[in-house]
């Protein structure tokens, strides 16, 4: 897992939490079949030292690529989508793919749109030159500094000039491509705390209200340490599997973040974008996962829980230094009891499945895993989950929301590797006036009373269990 530059996996709280709340319910079909995501020649870490060392001369030259890069940043600050087109030699469904990227950029609102050519992965090859470019752009309201997506274009000679004649992504899993503005026609629909970003002519108003009131509530108890907005990619399964490099049925809600390019530096022959610190999430939700909690749910106060799991997450991930790696069950934790906070209907079911949780795997005994490979480990994840959500739904039980919001803020702003179990002891004694081995023993024995045999006062019925 990287928190530099890509993908983050899928949001495990949502596949192992939700997964057992949720029905299947399949979304509706995309607008345009995504086309697949080709693989590429890319630059790797161990080609940074090579980077002054490409092939030029019968190829293409920095220069022209630097140049035809000021071209596309032209386009792109036109508007014009001929002129964007007239930089290619593509036909067909491949122009109409780069119609459709062009228009899609140009309706969510950035502040800034350009493109840099970053490396020659082959200068001279025998189907033309591969070159990578970031495509650097800043989303209005969302955006703290802009982020890069890069791309990998094949460029041939037209005239005297070189275009571009194929379109890829690098098949670096970190690249963060393809985003649902690769994929097809996008609509952009703008809330108080989030913009969306969906396939076109997607029916979504009851679907991004129930986001924006998950969003609204979790922002008001996890700001943002910036931008007080999410850009949310909301797709059917199709596109999702792709965003998120899965395999063809998959469907599932995660995330994807782009590294941050505060400045565009040369270094060497070609600009230097990509050594800025990581930017912020791209939300991607499986649109038919969020309309299934309609039915699923009697109602829905509190917004989707989905999102608010999600939003939690990222909020979270970003209290900490850009590097650190926080305790891992303290943010899936906090996502997974955040996603039932005050909405009396979801916390019912999710108590239930508290309950179906530990008599299928056990009580816990000790507190999850701290670092994320032990966390994420497949035979025990979801187990990994409950744990760590039960683990704030006692400090809640026993101290009150407004407390448990401020453990949950100052334990995920801990780097485990630096501050390890002392720093987590302090926080505990801090907030609720007892250490880590008073705290976990007391967690167990209410665990066990409130979802286990003894449980005869948990607020949910057997029949609710799934």
């Amino acid at each position: 897992m990287t928190r530099t530059r890509g993908r983050w996996p899928a949001s495990v709280a949502v596949v192992g939490a939700l997964a057992l709340t949720l029905a299947a319910c399949d979304g509706a079909p995309p607008t345009a079949a995504p086309p697949s995501v080709a693989s590429s020649t890319s630059a790797t870490a161990s080609d940074e030292a090579d980077r002054t060392d490409a092939p030029s001369g019968a190829g293409i030259t920095a220069e022209e690529a630097i140049a035809l890069g000021e071209e596309m940043t032209a386009a792109l600050a036109s508007g014009d989508v001929e002129e964007w087109l007239s930089l290619t030699v593509l036909e067909g469904a491949a122009a109409q793919q780069q119609r459709d990227w062009f228009e899609g950029v140009q309706a969510v609102p950035m502040d800034v749109r350009e493109l840099h050519p970053v490396f020659l992965a082959n200068a001279a090859g025998e189907m033309g030159a591969e070159v990578e470019f970031s495509f650097r752009h800043q989303v209005t309201g969302v955006d703290a500094e802009p982020v890069v997506q890069p791309y990998v274009f094949t460029l041939v000679r037209a005239d005297a000039d070189w275009r571009v004649s194929q379109v890829e992504g690098p098949d670096d899993v970190d690249a963060a491509y393809p985003q649902l503005w690769d994929l097809g026609p996008i609509s952009v629909i703008e809330t108080e705390h989030l913009l969306v970003v969906t396939e076109a002519s997607a029916g979504t108003r009851r679907t991004t209200e129930a986001l924006e009131t998950a969003a609204a509530a979790t922002l008001t108890e996890f700001p943002l340490p910036g931008p007080d907005r999410m850009l949310v990619m909301l797709a059917s399964a199709e596109p999702v599997s792709a965003m998120l490099g899965q395999g063809e049925g998959a469907s599932f809600g995660g995330w994807i973040t782009p590294a941050s390019s505060p400045e565009v530096e040369r270094d060497g022959i070609l600009p230097d974008v990509e050594d800025g610190a990581p930017g912020p999430v791209r939300v991607v939700l499986d649109r038919g996962e969020i309309e299934g909690e309609f039915s699923w749910y009697p109602r829905l106060d509190g917004g989707s829980p989905s999102m608010r799991n999600i939003a939690t997450t990222v909020a979270l991930s970003q209290q900490s230094g850009p590097h650190a790696s926080p305790t891992t069950w303290v943010y899936e934790g906090v996502a997974l009891w955040f996603q039932s906070v005050g909405d009396p209907e979801v916390r019912d079911m999710a108590a239930g499945d508290y309950r179906w949780a530990f008599e299928t795997g056990g009580l816990p005994d000790a507190l999850p895993p701290a670092r994320w490979w032990e966390f994420y480990e497949e035979e025990h994840l979801s187990q990994h989950f409950y744990r760590a959500g039960s683990v704030f739904e006692y400090v809640e039980a026993q101290h009150g929301l407004e407390v448990t919001v401020a453990l949950g803020l100052d334990l995920s702003r801990l780097d485990y590797f630096t501050d390890g179990e002392e720093a987590i002891d302090l926080a505990l004694r801090d907030h609720l006036g007892v250490g880590t081995e008073e705290f976990e023993a007391a967690w167990v024995e209410w665990v066990a009373h409130e979802f286990g045999d003894d449980g005869e006062d948990s607020p949910v019925a057997d029949d609710a269990r799934r």
